[in-house]
């Protein structure tokens, strides 16, 4: 299979996954952008968007920290084609 196909099915089934795990209680009032020329330092804004993997890292540690925020977090993964240096991992904090 072609490796960036790979990529891009696996970049839809993590935000696929994550949608549904962080955001299905309520709507989400704190929203993370990710795009694909996102970076580690971004905001998570439309200006500044973040990685995927950094997305990621972000609400591992919200949820490690504090929990899930009543109103939720949502992670916005917009269009393209993601490229991964190494496998993005989801820790027991998203169940």
């Amino acid at each position: 299979m072609n490796l960036n196909l790979m990529n891009a099915k696996t970049a839809i089934y993590f935000s696929f996954l994550i949608t549904l795990i962080i955001s299905a209680c309520s709507s989400s009032k704190i929203e993370i952008l990710v795009a694909p020329d996102g970076t580690a330092n971004g905001s998570g804004t439309k200006q500044n968007p973040l990685s995927f993997a950094a997305a990621i890292e972000k609400v591992s540690q919200q949820l490690k920290k504090s929990g899930l925020p009543e109103d939720g977090i949502n992670i916005i993964v917009t269009g393209g084609h993601y490229r991964f240096e190494r496998p993005v991992f989801i820790g027991d904090e998203f169940k």
